[in-house]
């Protein structure tokens, strides 16, 4: 439920320590004394970054992810997520989402959500992005099925996953990483893993929606990554910043 969250601290991305090759380093954190990045594609504001392999670093594991930067100036990119993205559920649920749940018109995918509202933007850099991934290669890639129709009260029409155990340990993943609560707390602190269609729309359409949704179920979709997501409340302005692939 990105879309009615209240807005974070805004900022620029953290750079970091470059060494002659462009890439990002941190010799004093354990955590991430294996992370590099190298820039690719030039000076352009579209560029991205990609993992590499350290020089020297005897034993270390390539990671799997992969980074953009977003250009500021753009927009303000004042809040930020990871999600389970789930492109499988857009034939069924994309019409719907558009017209019922305002994250979509934000540019959020249909998803899962891991946490929301996550680190702040400026304070995104190669640190954090290490200890999601650490998080995320404890997860194995798997196979979800979209069974059922669930409600949170009458504010929320959802699409319930199972298995729900893995992505239950995502989120708890993040929580003891970083500290946070998924909405803040502001729905409980048990983690119901859910992939939103409407919220807080009309209810008679959100009712009829439901009963749409019927027909397409099961859904089955693999889940395969974690997607690092900024924006704001400007149509369009929520963003990749990296991916992080499940082992």
């Amino acid at each position: 439920m990105i879309s009615r969250a209240v807005a974070r601290a805004s900022g620029g991305q953290t750079a970091g320590r470059s060494d002659a090759a462009g890439r990002l380093v941190d010799d004093e954190d354990p955590v991430t004394a294996r992370v590099a990045f190298a820039r690719i594609g030039g000076p352009n504001v579209d560029a991205t970054y990609c993992m590499v392999d350290r020089p020297a670093s005897a034993g270390s594991a390539k990671p799997h992810f992969r980074a953009s930067p977003w250009q500021a100036s753009d927009v303000e990119h004042r809040l930020s997520a990871l999600i389970v993205p789930v492109p499988e559920a857009e034939p069924l649920v994309g019409r719907l989402r558009a017209e019922l749940d305002t994250a979509a018109a934000l540019g959020v995918p249909a998803h899962v959500t891991v946490m929301f509202p996550f680190v702040p933007p400026a304070d995104v850099d190669d640190k954090v992005l290490a200890v999601v991934q650490d998080v995320v290669a404890a997860v194995p890639a798997f196979e979800a099925r979209f069974p059922r129709v669930e409600w949170f009260d009458e504010d929320v029409v959802w699409l319930a996953p199972e298995p729900a155990a893995p992505f239950v340990a995502l989120a708890e993943g993040i929580r003891a990483r970083f500290g946070l609560e998924p909405y803040e707390g502001a729905h409980g602190l048990k983690v119901i893993p859910h992939l939103t269609v409407g919220h807080r729309a009309p209810l008679p359409r959100m009712r009829t929606a439901a009963a749409e949704l019927e027909p397409g179920l099961p859904l089955r979709a693999h889940v395969g990554s974690v997607r690092l997501m900024a924006g704001s409340d400007v149509a369009g302005s929520w963003t990749t910043v990296a991916e992080f692939s499940l082992p």
